[in-house]
């Protein structure tokens, strides 16, 4: 077992070879049939893609610089592109008739591979350097029937020649996580525990080094002030998530009904919890336009439902519901205008009346010259 990594992918990937080999991509996709019709030609996509990756000017200490080649570290092109052109390298890998590993997995810039014994890395490692001007690997042999690749512990059984995995953890792990204590949200340290462990059942290939780990996090988390019940309840948790996981049944997506919005609130303690709760009951069932106060349209729609429960002689909407047997969807309702003012509210909604040419359930409140 061995490991490839590649120095510095980002900085040196050729951009303008990457930016061809994406455009190849898409294009070529293009001409199939049931392909996403692109709406720019080649040359307006790769005008955009230069834009975007080439000549990009950032500060350091005061001086302005412009990167000449290669894709910036935060550009969200950049793992992009950068997995192209490797991708597209990596089909070399085809033309060794000699050397070639067993296994080549890659990961951004990290490679896994499995070689024969009889077969000789080194020589490989000087092929795959030839690769491109830019682009060099670095290899790194495994130790003691073990290897590292990203947080993954790939271990080797001479005995039964088998493959276990468990977690890696690097030297200077520290084991320092949230505090307990820290001012941030309970749901944010459940959550920690559980991502924790969810971590140890998915990587760990046997019951002994999940049992292993478990401990190790158990005890990492005491240290870190966390009770042992709520530490049982994560575990229970994660253990429902990865069961769910792994039971097929479960696996058919069922098509989203609604869209999720999501948006950020500070965290100032339990009074940041109720005011989540209460929006969150405010906003299940109500959507408010854009300029609408939601707490009168809430109101309003409250009244309407009272109404026609009570079967209401003075509502419109009540007598409307009884007499021809309708019913309101009152989730879809919308607000057309917005008036404090009695009298404009009145005119307001005596002009909206009369648009609707006699279909509307109210009568005109307020005779208007406009109408003559």
């Amino acid at each position: 077992m061995v490991s490839f990594d590649i120095e510095n992918l980002y900085t040196n990937i050729p951009v303008h070879e990457a930016i061809e080999e994406t455009l190849d991509i898409l294009f070529k996709k293009e001409k199939n049939k049931g392909a996403t019709i692109i709406p720019f030609n080649r040359t307006q996509f790769k005008k955009l893609l230069e834009f975007a990756v080439c000549e990009v000017p950032f500060r350091f200490l005061n001086n302005t610089y412009i990167q000449q080649d290669g894709v910036a570290m935060g550009s969200p092109l950049a793992p992009i592109l950068a997995d192209i052109f490797i991708s597209k390298l990596e089909l070399k890998l085809n033309k060794f008739s000699i050397n070639k590993p067993l296994i080549w997995k890659r990961y951004v810039d990290d490679v896994f591979c499995i070689f024969h014994n009889s077969q000789k890395i080194s020589k490989f490692l000087i092929s795959i350097n030839k690769w491109h001007k830019n682009i060099k690997f670095t290899l790194q042999n495994e130790e003691d029937d073990e290897i590292a690749f990203l947080d993954v512990l790939i271990i080797r059984d001479k005995t039964n020649n088998k493959y276990t995995t468990t977690l890696y953890k690097k030297p200077t792990n520290t084991n320092l996580y949230m505090l307990y204590e820290s001012n941030q949200s309970r749901q944010y340290k459940i959550g920690l525990i559980r991502t924790l462990v969810i971590r140890i059942l998915l990587i760990c290939s046997t019951i002994s080094h999940q049992e292993t780990e478990l401990n190790t996090l158990k005890t990492t988390l005491i240290h870190n002030g966390y009770p042992m019940h709520l530490i049982k309840r994560g575990i229970r948790e994660a253990n429902c998530i990865v069961n769910k996981m792994n039971n097929k049944k479960e696996l058919t997506q069922q098509p989203p009904t609604k869209k999720k919005i999501y948006f950020i609130l500070p965290y100032y303690g339990n009074e940041s919890l109720i005011l989540t709760q209460k929006i969150k009951k405010i906003c299940k069932n109500f959507i408010p336009t854009s300029h609408e106060k939601l707490t009168e349209k809430i109101t309003r729609l409250k009244e309407h439902k009272k109404d026609i429960k009570k079967c209401s002689e003075t509502s419109n909407i009540a007598k409307h519901v009884h007499e021809k047997n309708h019913s309101f969807k009152f989730d879809e309702s919308e607000t057309l205008a917005l008036e404090t003012n009695w009298k404009r509210r009145i005119v307001k909604e005596s002009l909206y009346t009369e648009e609707t040419h006699g279909q509307a359930i109210n009568d005109v409140k307020f005779k208007l010259k406009v109408f003559q």
